[in-house]
């Protein structure tokens, strides 16, 4: 079984809040300081100020109490497919955008500003509900989930678009399934290598999981499941969508003038 939806996510950054792990939004002629420039914001209107004020950390439960793995990539999961991706940097006013600099302006207004849904409830879903969820989602409605991926307290959210699922008997209706997601990437630690602050594109991942699981003879999901891979599925599944205005999160940056 395969499926594959009709939004495809765009490779971005993850943007942390750590200031040892780079680049970050409120770097010096980074992304919010050039807004700001373009913008003429200045101290309480600063949208790399209120950044560093609240969205910025040197260490482990450092500044604000945030973690040191805490970051925007639940904001450029949810920019990745809700908004188109650029393409091209932009010189205004003497002021040269990078591509990479446009995308994390626009993950920057999702930080805190979509309708995020989590499908699953919150927790950790069982096979038969991770299987019937993408079954739905990216087969039958060609939507873009969003999923934790690291089975840790730190969290990685990933736009996941893609998936291809085999199975083969084990006796009567228990089958032995090889389930694979293909996600678009952040450019995280493990693709440092890669890392390109102004890729076009979906830098394309995958992460396979296994389980076995009833199934009737057309393929209809009889139980739960147990998991047998290593990692037991996503933690979260959840979903994005677009509200107007955006709202939240950092307000000196607006979505219409990014």
């Amino acid at each position: 079984e395969t499926g594959e939806a009709s939004e495809h996510p765009w490779t971005g950054w993850w943007w942390p809040m750590l200031d040892t792990t780079n680049p970050n939004l409120y770097d010096s002629n980074g992304p919010l300081e050039k807004y700001d420039k373009y913008y003429k914001l200045i101290d309480a209107n600063s949208s790399k100020e209120w950044e560093k004020h609240f969205l910025y950390t040197d260490g482990p439960r450092g500044h604000q109490s945030l973690n040191d793995w805490a970051g925007h990539c639940h904001a450029w999961a949810a920019a990745s497919y809700l908004f188109p991706e650029a393409k091209n940097p932009i010189l205004l006013n003497n002021i040269l955008f990078h591509i990479g600099d446009l995308k994390g302006l626009v993950d920057e207004c999702y930080y805190d500003g979509a309708n995020y849904n989590v499908i699953t409830g919150g927790g950790h879903p069982t096979p038969e509900k991770f299987w019937t969820l993408i079954r739905t989602w990216i087969k039958g409605k060609n939507k873009v989930l969003i999923m934790d991926l690291k089975p840790e307290e730190a969290i990685y959210n990933y736009p996941v678009y893609k998936y291809i699922v085999t199975y083969n008997v084990i006796n009567e209706d228990n089958y032995n399934c090889n389930f694979t997601i293909y996600y678009a990437s952040d450019f995280a630690t493990e693709d440092k290598p890669f890392f390109d602050y102004n890729y076009i594109g979906t830098f394309e991942k995958s992460k396979t999981y296994t389980f076995t699981i009833k199934l009737d003879s057309i393929g209809n999901i009889l139980n739960q499941g147990v998991w047998t891979s290593a990692e037991e599925g996503p933690d979260v599944i959840w979903r994005a969508e677009m509200e107007e205005p955006i709202t939240g999160g950092n307000p000196h940056v607006k979505l219409s003038d990014v």
